[in-house]
């Protein structure tokens, strides 16, 4: 989904993570319709069917600036209610500029998630104001280590 605040080089950050999940994962990626009736960024799909769900989130900080990363609520909830109505994956991706570490969790199947209020510090930040999932940044599983561009990668 698209943020009314979400620059083009947002989209193109995201398009870049998006190609380096498909080649890792093997699926193709398609972007879901930019408005609320996908709580997510990406479908991925394999011999076309649609074998899971993605979000994508680029961050400038690096992967260990943060205890806790934060996702709203309602998306947890569509995932969730995605996953028992079809039984697809909702992942959370993850790029961190600071140290070019690209990593995941899954989160349709989280039960009890912390739950924070959230309010934006500022204007560019997308979340509004309200309930956000508190994800251990410690259970984040590592897809790749970017080095300076997207074709240096480890997997």
């Amino acid at each position: 989904m698209t943020p009314r605040n979400e620059t083009e080089e947002d989209l193109e950050n995201e398009r870049q993570v998006a190609a380096l999940l498909s080649h890792a994962w093997g699926a193709d990626l398609k972007k879901l319709v930019e408005d609320r009736l996908y709580l997510a960024d990406y479908a991925a799909v394999k011999n076309g069917k649609v074998t899971a769900f993605i979000e994508i989130r680029c961050r400038s900080c690096s992967s260990d600036t943060y205890r806790t990363i934060w996702m709203p609520l309602h998306k947890l909830l569509w995932a969730r209610a995605t996953w028992q109505a079809t039984g697809r994956p909702y992942f959370f991706v993850l790029r961190f500029d600071g140290d070019g570490v690209i990593s995941y969790t899954p989160v349709h199947d989280m039960t009890h998630a912390p739950l924070v209020w959230a309010a934006r510090a500022t204007e560019r930040e997308t979340h509004p104001d309200g309930p956000v999932v508190e994800i251990d940044a410690s259970k984040l599983r590592v897809i790749a280590r970017v080095r300076d561009e997207l074709d240096t990668v480890d997997f």
